[in-house]
């Protein structure tokens, strides 16, 4: 026979006033339901490899990410930028680190498509972004420690040497 507490019951609260749901500030926290040394945001892992330097193009990029059994991220939407952004700051080395995404630009359309081929649904260029050199066509993202207006995304060639990657684990 199990005896119930007064903690095990649980009351539905009534009231008349009408409900409002509130999206919270995006917070730095690591996932349940499996390993993330990361941020979660929508239920995928993101990761950072940094280094101190900018020697990192985009195939290493790629490769680095593998790595971690993650491929290069795409930036959905506002919180995860913010997001993301505050978690790059917690690992940088000084006050100015670039690193790679998995999307592209398309000169001919002048959109920017996430890596599945999608057109990507937030942008957020440094101002004077993007440039429109034909090759290029990789994404990546400036991150300032504090934060000020030159940072966001920019385009480059896939041979330009940033300071690492953002990736992502599904």
């Amino acid at each position: 026979m199990s005896l119930t507490t007064p903690e095990d019951i649980v009351i539905p609260q009534t009231t008349s006033e009408p409900s409002v749901q509130t999206t919270p500030e995006p917070a730095v926290k690591t996932i349940r339901s499996g390993p993330c040394d990361g941020v979660v945001h929508l239920g995928k892992c993101y990761l950072v490899s940094l280094h101190t330097i900018t020697d990192v193009n985009y195939y290493e990029a790629v490769a680095m990410c593998i790595k971690m059994s993650a491929k290069p991220a795409d930036i959905i939407d506002s919180q995860q930028y913010e997001l993301v952004f505050k978690y790059i700051r917690t690992l940088m080395f000084s006050t100015y680190a670039t690193l790679w995404l998995a999307m592209t630009i398309d000169h001919s359309t002048n959109r920017v498509l996430l890596s599945n081929g999608a057109a990507a649904p937030y942008i957020h260029y440094i101002p004077g972004e993007p440039t429109k050199t034909e090759t290029y066509t990789q994404i990546a993202i400036a991150v300032a420690n504090p934060s000020r207006s030159s940072q966001g995304m920019f385009n480059a060639e896939r041979s330009y040497s940033n300071n690492g990657v953002l990736c992502q684990k599904e």
